[in-house]
């Protein structure tokens, strides 16, 4: 893996926040792995196959899985309990590079019949 500087900006329900992030990162052929901190937790973005999934461990845990025009399910934990969620994604776009990664995704968060609708976009770069 190689280090990388990553910018993300997301909108949730109209809020938009930005971040960079320093962080690390392997491009293959047909796969790319991204790793990068955030207060209190590890984030590990995974794209491979057009699909999508992301894994937050730290002060809560939170798995999500994405695929275009799909319903994917996912679990969000906190404080040791456990829940179900899904995601529902009417974006899923990426283009990949030697020496940077960049993703759009728009889903709505779908969590006990409330939907949070969601953009991201993220920017990878090697250092």
């Amino acid at each position: 893996m190689k280090n990388c500087r990553v910018n993300i900006t997301s909108v949730v329900d109209g809020r938009k926040v930005d971040s960079v992030r320093m962080g690390k990162i392997e491009i293959l052929p047909n796969l790319v792995k991204l790793w990068y901190e955030e207060e209190q937790a590890i984030v590990e973005l995974c794209l491979e196959d057009k699909k999508v999934t992301i894994n937050r461990t730290g002060d809560y845990t939170l798995r999500l899985a994405f695929e275009k025009g799909q319903i994917c399910d996912g679990t969000l934990g906190i404080s040791g309990s456990k829940g179900d969620l899904q995601t529902e994604t009417t974006r899923l776009a990426y283009s990949v590079a030697d020496t940077s990664f960049m993703l759009s995704l728009h889903y709505q968060l779908l969590i006990g019949g409330e939907a949070q609708t969601t953009r991201l976009r993220l920017f990878a770069k090697i250092n």
